[in-house]
């Protein structure tokens, strides 16, 4: 492999742990010269020779392998592998890596190459090669766009029309460093720090579970089958999604939201704050039953309780079960209705005749549980999620 790369010496360049820290994509899967032909490069060329595949590349960008942080980048081996240092010279030397190759800007000898994209079109490139394996094409088109939004300040309409446009210092540093941390597999709502949900913007970290599409259904339909109620309390309420969007549409109802983790309503208060809900939010810990009398008698329960069998925890993706909270996640394998049986307990005295429960369930548990309120007097009534799966319970207090 033969690189030009001016008058930047490679040395002066390459020991930089940034550099190492990227994994770059494979050269012949990824359509390496029409990449690199989009304006990058001054010029490219490919040639086979009795020495294999030679890539020719001039202006100021440099091409290295992806390496791990404790590996130098070459020695000076003669091989069949070289990099130009200049038109008519050149050094040889053995790369340490696999060959993978990943573009660099740079301004001079020794600045720093730890980002070579200079506007939004080239940072969707960079997202493409950082993030090819991790996720789907797809979804790296969407979060290369959501981060420009979030980090650059750019709007979609911006994004399309000016993809040209110079990305500042300070916009490439939050913009590198929010793409190495979903390259390892942070959450992209942690990354941005906020999600949208139900027309409102929610602040959400590792402290809270990030919205699911389905607890987003269960507030929907609690609206369409409930209407109105006056006393509502949103038990395990986490960032507080269930509480403040029920106050949103319902802004006459008196609103509560609990939780054990008290990190977990620092969000919800904030969100509270930011969306312009009035809910009142407090840490309890709603399995011990002593701590209900804090909590008003009400007319509707929302609540979207920790559900998955701890044993279930072998198939969840590493990305939820390596970021998301456990607390607010699991049970014990022994106990799975543990807090459908408090609720239900709760229920006795704490909702009001012809009052309802709205819950999120784990669908191979959907029948237990609905039996469970059946037989206490309550009219329950499973309801599919978009997917077809038993989620939701909708129950009514007869007596």
């Amino acid at each position: 492999m033969r690189i030009d790369v001016g008058d930047h010496h490679f040395r002066d360049l390459v020991f930089d742990d940034q550099v190492a820290a990227w994994r770059g994509f494979p050269l012949m899967r990824t359509g390496f010269q029409i990449d690199v032909q989009t304006g990058i490069l001054q010029s490219f060329s490919i040639a086979n020779t009795v020495y294999g595949m030679h890539f020719s590349v001039r202006f100021p960008c440099l091409a290295v392998p992806s390496l791990a942080n404790d590996l130098s980048v070459a020695h000076d081996h003669t091989s069949h592998q070289r990099i130009g240092i200049g038109p008519s010279q050149s050094e040889f030397c053995q790369f340490n890596g696999p060959l993978h190759i990943l573009l660099h800007g740079v301004k001079g000898s020794r600045d720093k190459c730890d980002f070579w994209a200079v506007n939004g079109s080239e940072f969707k490139a960079q997202c493409k090669a950082r993030l090819e394996g991790v996720m789907q094409k797809r979804e790296i088109t969407e979060v290369s766009r959501m981060l420009l939004e979030a980090f650059a300040e750019v709007d979609r309409k911006d994004i399309l029309l000016h993809p040209d446009r110079p990305l500042q210092s300070e916009q490439k540093k939050k913009l590198l460093s929010a793409l190495e941390l979903i390259a390892r597999g942070t959450p992209v709502q942690y990354v941005l720090g906020k999600v949208p949900f139900f027309g409102m913007d929610i602040h959400v970290g590792p402290q809270v579970l990030i919205p699911r599409p389905e607890t987003e259904e269960l507030l929907q339909l609690a609206l369409e089958r409930i209407g109105r109620a006056q006393n509502v309390l949103d038990v395990g309420t986490g960032s507080g999604i269930l509480a403040l969007g029920w106050k949103k549409k319902r802004p006459d109802s008196e609103v509560t939201g609990v939780d054990l983790s008290e990190e977990a309503l620092g969000y919800a208060r904030r969100n509270a704050r930011e969306n312009g809900c009035r809910v009142e939010f407090f840490s309890m810990d709603f399995l011990d039953a002593a701590n209900w009398s804090r909590l008003p008698v009400c007319d509707l329960i929302l609540s979207n309780p920790p559900y998955v069998p701890q044993r279930e925890s072998e198939e969840m993706a590493p990305h939820v079960l390596q970021h998301e909270p456990h607390l607010a996640l699991f049970v014990p394998d022994d106990d799975p209705l543990l807090f459908y049986r408090s609720l239900l307990e709760f229920a006795r005295s704490g909702v009001q005749k012809g009052g309802n429960i709205a819950l999120e369930m784990h669908p191979p548990c959907a029948e237990d549980v609905c039996k469970m309120f059946s037989d206490e007097g309550f009219s329950s009534d499973i309801v599919l999620d978009l997917s077809g799966k038993e989620r939701f319970l909708f129950a009514e207090k007869n007596k």
